[in-house]
């Protein structure tokens, strides 16, 4: 295969090619220069030059990239004028390619009414309409039984959205008979088989520890003798899982020499159709099919066509001679984007389109090797089958991406298995590619380019592999060791990135590195509505359009704010409020304050969504909460830190770069049971037995093994590849390898991992660089702090036993654990000093001390701080006391039956900790200034909220004393 160089002016670039674009090789610098050299070269008006690409954020990073090439371009005619209509440049995802050339042709495609826009078409809330049109009107006795409707455990919405994701999704479902006809089917097999039910002593699993036979097996039995069964004794039979299945040779009792072929002959021709019948999925795949057949039509009538359905009418419209032509003449250039993730439908438009009757310049651009979009119907056999149909084949070969040294790391792993991205019915050979002549970033440590972190272990029963406690104990602590060690040598946060399974495991990753002072941001296209926030929104409203007890209950009653129920001040003033009136945005304000960031940025979202809805539309609650409902796919936009570790899916970094990448979702075994495994368009029952369900496996190991390539090609400077060995070295079942299982690499450069040997991350995360000074001062204003204006009295040293050392250390020590604790309050005790507490420190002691911070109650008041559910550990604070400023930190603010509180924690030695002793100390230590400040600096942020004192907490003191509370009047401006 030939390289080709679209700089070089003795590259041609009129013509028909296939172009492969390995990872980091310049797939879109290319695309651009290609654009603006069609302009420049050969005169090609902007509008005449076709680019599809695969999501809407492409097609404006394309458009935005053209328009600056064609910028950075020695200006010519053809370059201002292709500036002038940059507007008019043709940049598409293939379903607003196809939209476009339907509207604008509707009388040539033969369309017989007038097609929504793409951005207005909301084909989703059709499909809802229309399914609930169905459970309304056509679940009929005959179709589904009662038994049948009851399996399935859902109520209106949820059965809704259920059939919704299967009628959405792409590929033929198998058909099941109705209930009327299995009864009719079951009947007629019934009537040629005999049951030879002695037969059944001989089987385990069916009968209990005395001998009898397990419900409701006794009464299924009962009706398997019967030769034929009434509709309401079929639906008994079919209410549970069937006896039948477990009528099995491998079940027969081992002393058991009976010949029990009959009974699995019956069980076998019966066995079948009672699984499906009592089967809740198949229900709901009959349903789905249902819909399906009638949903089209409901589309039409409303002007919509449904997402695939506007590529198979573009299909259907280009056997039209008069709309082929048409859409054909607007072009003379077309460039398909990411063509490894199309499919034969997406395929044969374009071939029909410019390859059936040439245009001058067609260019089909991607990459098999980063085919992993199966799931979106992306199949790379369109991309294979392709390269038959093109007469020129060249590709990329150089990484402009990633250091040299890397490169050639990279290249040496994946061709020492030159044949593991090939597909089992077509090889697909690894070539190496060549690295562009740029330095090398340095690193602080030895460590190769491509270096693996291994942990070898005997794998028991665990149901995920890694489990969630290897992941915890094993591997989240070297990323964590890792990213702090290079942190301090220079690199940034914003350097790393995580790359994981699922967004489970970005969540449970997210949870640890920042309880280890390591700032992330997930990168993800979660919908709002899998938020806890959405819910709780919703029942705000259900609850203001109805202030009943019921809904009212269900508002205060959830996640995000069951810990009020505590509360009985703050619960009679929330109940009261949604007794008066008051607008959507008081209420929004006033009934829910979110506790943490990403809570705070989910509600920011969907407040601005309903008042913006509000406000154009003026209303009513109901309305809002219909509209509420339809902002299913709108996605959370999470707030972060711009240094931040970034945790993002695999499938989610494809065509993106990080400086250092962990590969960690690399390792994960794929657990999960699937109910249905997709093949060549079809969705069969998962049966790892059946043999076109092996294919679909191992189709899906292949993706696997590209999944791979995709999170091993993501970095410019190192990559960390993750590997978990079982020593046992137990088979695999089918289907559930990780990548790395598959790909099976011999590791050259690796850290090995112990759990016992290894250190949890560093107390007290590296300190921050100071910014530099600004060049412009006021020499007459100070910024004070209690420890610069405190005036304390020397003491004399305690000198009596104790359990925990002396000095400053403890107090460190005990404020960094006290702190953690109180941001993750999912951590227990004894968790948390295994991870944190030093060595030389002793356990016990320092657990009950903790222990008896969190639950001795706060004299004078009865609660204690393990009740309190608004929590505010080390909040910083700066105020202008003129003319200078004061900042500090204040160890915990905390809000408890709507009132706030400052608290302080003291680890003092003293001879005793009595209410007089504490007093003295105060004063020695000018503690009542630091009180005063604290005070000040909270009131000033409350202004005017209730502040009911200040709380210091001498922790070798509790739990029967060293508790000092200040009332707001016992701190005058005095001290």
């Amino acid at each position: 295969m030939k390289r080709f160089d679209v700089l070089s002016p003795q590259t041609p670039i009129l013509g028909h090619y296939l172009l492969e674009a390995s990872a980091g090789t310049g797939k879109t610098f290319t695309i651009e220069h290609l654009t603006a050299r069609l302009i420049e070269e050969q005169g090609f008006e902007i509008d005449e030059i076709l680019v599809v690409t695969f999501t809407r954020a492409a097609t404006r990073e394309l458009k935005a990239r053209i328009q600056k090439t064609l910028k950075n371009k020695t200006p010519s005619f053809n370059i201002q004028k292709a500036l002038a209509l940059i507007d008019y440049a043709q940049i598409f995802t293939i379903h607003g390619f196809c939209h476009r050339m339907l509207t604008e042709y509707a009388y040539e495609a033969g369309l017989n009414f007038a097609l929504t826009s793409e951005e207005e078409s909301d084909y989703r809330a059709i499909l809802k309409d229309h399914i609930a049109d169905f459970l309304r009107t056509a679940l009929s006795q005959e179709n589904y039984s009662t038994a049948q409707l009851s399996a399935l455990k859902q109520d209106k919405e949820g059965l809704t959205e259920k059939i919704l994701s299967l009628v959405e999704k792409e590929g033929e479902f198998p058909s099941y008979p109705s209930f009327a006809a299995a009864h009719k089917t079951y009947n007629e097999l019934r009537a040629r088989l005999s049951f030879p039910a002695e037969l059944l002593n001989h089987f385990s699993k069916i009968r209990d520890k005395h001998g009898k036979l397990k419900a409701p097996f006794d009464v299924q039995v009962e009706l398997l003798a019967k030769p034929s069964l009434t509709l309401q004794e079929f639906e008994t039979l079919t209410t549970s899982p069937p006896i039948l299945s477990l009528l099995k040779p491998e079940n027969q009792y081992k002393k058991s020499e009976e010949n029990v072929t009959p009974l699995v002959e019956f069980a076998e021709s019966l066995c079948p159709l009672l699984e499906t019948t009592s089967s809740p999925l198949c229900t709901l795949v009959r349903m789905a099919r249902h819909v399906q057949g009638s949903a089209r039509q409901a589309l039409q009538d409303k002007d919509i066509l449904a997402p695939n359905e506007i590529l198979q009418k573009m299909r259907e419209s280009l056997e039209r001679p008069l709309f082929r032509e048409k859409v054909r003449r607007r072009f003379r250039a077309a460039i398909i984007d990411e063509f490894q993730d199309t499919d034969p439908l997406q395929w044969s438009i374009f071939k029909t389109l410019f390859l059936e009757d040439p245009i001058p310049a067609f260019y089909l651009v991607g990459d098999p090797k980063q085919s992993i979009y199966s799931f979106r119907s992306a199949d790379i056999h369109t991309y294979l089958s392709a390269e038959s149909e093109v007469s020129q084949k060249a590709h990329l070969d150089t990484n402009y991406r990633s250091d040299p040294q890397l490169i050639q790391h990279l290249n040496a792993l994946f061709y020492a298995n030159p044949h593991f991205l090939s597909l089992p019915d077509a090889p697909l050979p690894f070539h190496p590619v060549k690295h562009a002549d740029i330095p090398n970033r340095s690193f602080p440590d030895d460590k190769s380019p491509v270096h693996f972190f291994v942990y070898e272990t005997e794998k028991k029963r665990e149901r995920s592999w890694p489990s969630t406690e290897m992941e915890r104990e094993v591997f989240y602590p070297f990323i964590a060791k890792e990213i702090l060690s290079l942190v301090e040598k220079d690199f940034q946060f914003s350097d790393f990135a995580v790359l994981v399974k699922d967004r489970y495991q970005a969540m449970r990753l997210k949870i640890y590195l920042e309880s280890h002072a390591i700032p992330t941001q997930s990168k993800s296209t979660d919908a709002l509505i899998l938020t806890p926030t959405f819910s709780l929104v919703r029942s705000l409203l259900e609850a203001l359009i109805d202030p009943s007890e019921i809904p009212v209950k269900r508002f205060l009653s959830h996640t995000h704010n069951h810990h009020e129920l505590r509360d009985s001040e703050l619960l009679s003033a929330t109940i009261a409020a949604f007794a008066k009136p008051q607008s959507l945005q008081e209420a929004l304000r006033d009934l829910y304050t979110p506790t943490d960031l990403e809570a705070h940025s989910d509600y920011l979202k969907i407040c601005e969504l309903l008042l913006d809805y509000q406000t154009q539309t003026k209303g009513s609650l109901p309305k809002i909460l219909e509209f509420l409902l339809t902002c299913k796919q709108v996605e959370r936009r999470p707030l972060s830190d711009a240094d931040s570790v970034t945790i993002m899916t695999i499938h989610m970094s494809k065509g993106l770069e990080f400086n250092v990448v962990f590969a960690l979702g690399l390792v994960n075994r794929y657990t999960g049971r699937e109910d249905f495994i997709r093949h060549q368009k079809k969705w069969l029952l998962f049966d790892p037995q059946h043999a076109t369900c092996q294919a679909a496996i191992q189709n899906q190991e292949a993706e696997k093994l590209r999944q791979l390539y995709v999170a091993l090609t993501r970095a410019k400077h190192r990559v960390y590849i993750p590997l978990l060995r079982d020593t046992k070295h137990a088979p695999v079942p089918l289907g559930q390898a990780s990548p790395l299982e598959l790909f099976d690499p011999t590791p050259t450069d690796a850290t090995y991992l112990e759990p016992q040997t290894l250190t949890p991350p560093s107390l007290f995360p590296p300190s921050l660089t100071p910014p530099r000074s600004p060049s412009i001062h006021y020499p007459s204003r100070f910024l004070h702090s209690y420890s610069t204006l405190a005036h304390t009295t020397p003491q004399p040293p305690v000198d009596i036993p104790t359990e925990l050392p002396k000095g400053a250390e403890t107090g460190l020590v005990l404020h960094s654990l006290l702190e953690t604790l109180l941001k993750n309050r999912t951590l227990d005790i004894s968790t948390l000093l295994k991870q944190k507490l030093p060595p030389h420190f002793p356990y016990e002691p320092t657990f009950n001390m903790i222990h008896h911070a969190l639950h001795t109650p706060l004299a004078p008041h009865p609660f204690t701080l393990s009740e309190v559910k608004h929590l505010y550990p080390e909040t910083e604070f700066l105020y202008p006391d003129p003319p200078h400023l004061v900042k500090g930190f204040i160890d915990l603010i905390f809000r408890h039956q709507g009132q706030t509180y400052i608290l302080d924690w003291k680890t003092n030695l003293l001879p005793s900790y009595d209410p007089s002793t504490l007093k003295q100390t105060m004063t020695h230590h000018d503690y009542t200034l630091q009180a005063r400040l604290y005070e000040t600096a909270v009131k000033r942020y409350l202004n005017g909220a209730p502040f009911a004192g200040t709380y210091y907490i001498f922790l070798r003191g509790l739990p029967t004393a060293g508790i000092l509370f200040l009332p707001p009047q016992h701190i005058d401006k005095n001290g």
